[in-house]
């Protein structure tokens, strides 16, 4: 994963970012455009630069939280209990919204490079389903088609897609508690989850990974088209 050693502020938002955020590759695909943005302002650019604000934003959020439960399963009170409930509803809201920002921001930079082939007028109805959709049509051999199809059809993301439609519109399921009386142990009654550690720091793993392939993918692309 990529590391932040120098611990620079990022240049679209300016905070300083998590070590496994993919910085690199997000700042490279930045420069380029903000340069043909700077050219030529306008709609697309402006909608892009809202996703890749977003982007940031949304994965500092998630390491947070990430950060606030793995604390938070040593105490065991019912206070503590809504803190761990807290994180999670916010790490696998945010880590998702991270996708779904860097989704809708290549689509905007796609419709850029090819506006025939990815449609804008609808931006309600833009998403990385949406993009994939259009990709496949249009260039179903670039490595950016690959990454996003392998994503998609990931058991991962679909689980983490699930999880937050849960969390975010359907409710908090409970627990079976272990014996103990200590969370860890703990089976979440959402997929019959383990509570652990390793609930959101492999999951945050999975997340940092693919965003960075994604970015990957995205710049061989960006940097031939746009």
């Amino acid at each position: 994963m990529s590391s932040n050693a120098a611990a620079k502020p990022i240049s679209t938002v300016g905070i300083i970012m998590p070590q496994d955020f993919p910085l690199n590759k997000y700042e490279t695909i930045h420069r380029h455009c903000r340069l043909k943005m700077e050219m030529n302002p306008g709609e697309k650019w402006s909608e892009y630069m809202a996703a890749w604000n977003a982007v940031a934003y949304r994965f500092q959020a998630m390491a947070e939280h990430d950060e606030n439960f793995r604390t938070s399963l040593s105490t065991k009170g019912f206070d503590d209990r809504y803190v761990q409930e807290r994180e999670l509803f916010g790490f696998f809201v945010t880590g998702l919204s991270a996708i779904e920002a860097f989704g809708y921001g290549l689509h905007f930079l796609l419709s850029i490079a090819c506006p025939a082939n990815f449609p804008i007028a609808n931006k309600r109805a833009i998403n990385i389903a949406l993009t994939k959709k259009c990709l496949l049509a249009t260039k179903p051999g670039e490595p950016l088609t690959l990454c996003v199809c392998s994503l998609l059809a990931d058991q991962k993301y679909k689980d983490w897609k699930e999880i937050r439609d849960i969390l975010a519109h359907r409710g908090a399921p409970g627990r079976i508690i272990s014996l103990g009386g200590r969370p860890q142990g703990d089976i979440w009654k959402l997929k019959d989850i383990p509570i652990s550690l390793e609930l959101t720091r492999g999951n945050r793993s999975w997340l940092a990974g693919n965003l960075e392939e994604l970015l990957d993918k995205a710049w061989l692309f960006v940097e031939k088209n746009v």
